[in-house]
């Protein structure tokens, strides 16, 4: 049997030893702070003394914890006492709502999970950090808990986000810090902001905005209710003549309002069938009428048995100060013209030098009442004089 130089058996040694050290999870752990740092992990790793750590780090990006985080996970491995946690570049898509349950202190958690395949998020008042990272995330749909106290800071940056996620994160929340930079927001309505009471900062930068009265409003929120001053960080994308301001450089006055539709409502009756269409905006729109399809040639306008009207409405004073004013615009058509035959698809389409916006409606035709037979005498000849009996 031949034999092996000592050379060779070294070398081979030394190939098995590297190969078994990447393809295990292995820690390393760090005195001050008591950090134990990870790798080539596949779920959140065990270690002798769990107690003693305070923050536990697996963003080396080497780590593969796509379905790791499941419910207790981290009690379950018995690390009560941590106060930072950095998963990011861990590839994690989804996450138990319960996975940080039971960790002491949660809420003067750091949670770094930045950097991975979350796009749905529900955490609980019990279970929410101090501070939430969850930059590079394609987040859809995010859901913080009621009365989340808790939570402090919430990083949403780079997210993709086209709109604020829905339920209504922000709403009544106790966030100080939101950082939305870099995303792909045109608008933030203030509403979606409302009631933030402990509100300190806002981070818009870097998003393609949409600088409008809807914009202003949400600045003049801020800075009357929070102190805030967000616009030398909105650089504005359109409408085009706006390209490239600061939304501080622009005066209100220039500031339009976007038209809107906010509405298209009928009601039918054997005699007549009447629609309104209500519009929002900075100058009167031009509305017309369709019926079918919006082809020119099922294009309706006033004629007898067809009555159309626009009616200015009662705008609320927060409104006039944005350029924002309301109208409504009436269809009526009467049973005697043809289009009351149909089709009872109905378009309403709204213009101004501001935009265009549509909206279709279809209703159904009332089924006509049947009519009660007329009553008719029935004479009997069995007595001298006639006598009526009324059928029923």
């Amino acid at each position: 049997m031949a034999k092996i130089s000592p050379l060779l058996y070294l070398f081979l040694l030394s190939i098995s030893t590297s190969l078994q050290l990447t393809s295990a999870c292995t820690c390393t752990f760090f005195q001050s702070p008591s950090t134990l740092r990870c790798s080539n992990c596949t779920e959140i790793p065990s270690y002798h003394d769990p107690r003693s750590i305070t923050h536990l780090d697996l963003s080396s990006g080497s780590n593969t914890l796509t379905n790791a985080l499941t419910s207790n996970t981290f009690i379950n491995k018995g690390f009560f006492t941590l106060k930072h946690i950095n998963l990011s570049h861990t590839e994690i898509g989804d996450i138990d709502m319960d996975a940080f349950l039971g960790i002491k202190e949660l809420r003067e958690v750091t949670l770094d999970l930045s950097y991975n395949s979350i796009s749905f998020l529900r955490m609980t008042r019990f279970t929410n950090p101090k501070v939430l990272n969850l930059r590079g995330n394609p987040i859809e749909s995010l859901d913080l808990g009621w009365l989340a106290t808790e939570l402090s800071e919430l990083d949403l940056s780079n997210c993709s986000l086209t709109k604020i996620p829905p339920g209504a994160p922000f709403i009544n929340s106790h966030l100080a810090r939101i950082n939305l930079d870099s995303n792909r927001l045109t608008s933030l309505p203030w509403t979606e902001i409302r009631n933030m009471n402990f509100l300190k900062e806002l981070s818009l930068k870097d998003n393609p905005w949409r600088c409008d009265c809807q914009m202003y409003f949400l600045r003049e929120y801020l800075l009357n209710r929070r102190g805030l001053d967000i616009s030398s960080e909105v650089v504005c994308a359109s409408p085009p003549e706006l390209k490239g301001r600061r939304l501080s450089s622009i005066p209100m006055g220039e500031l339009y309002c976007p038209l809107e539709n906010k509405g298209l409502i009928g009601d039918v009756s054997e005699d007549m069938v009447r629609l309104q269409c209500l519009t929002e905006g900075l100058k009167e729109p031009e509305v017309e009428w369709h019926q079918g399809t919006l082809g020119r040639e099922d294009l309706l306008v006033s004629q007898p048995g067809i009555s159309i009207y626009n009616v200015p409405l009662p705008t609320p004073e927060n409104y006039r100060q944005l350029h924002r004013f309301r109208w409504e615009s009436v269809l009526e058509i009467s049973a005697n013209n043809s289009a009351y035959e149909g089709p009872w698809q109905f378009w309403c389409t709204a213009k101004n030098m501001y935009g265009i916006r549509s909206r279709e409606l279809s209703l159904t035709r009332p089924t006509p009442t049947a009519q009660p037979l007329p009553r008719q005498p029935v004479y009997i000849r069995s007595t001298p004089a006639p006598k009526e009996i009324v059928t029923q």
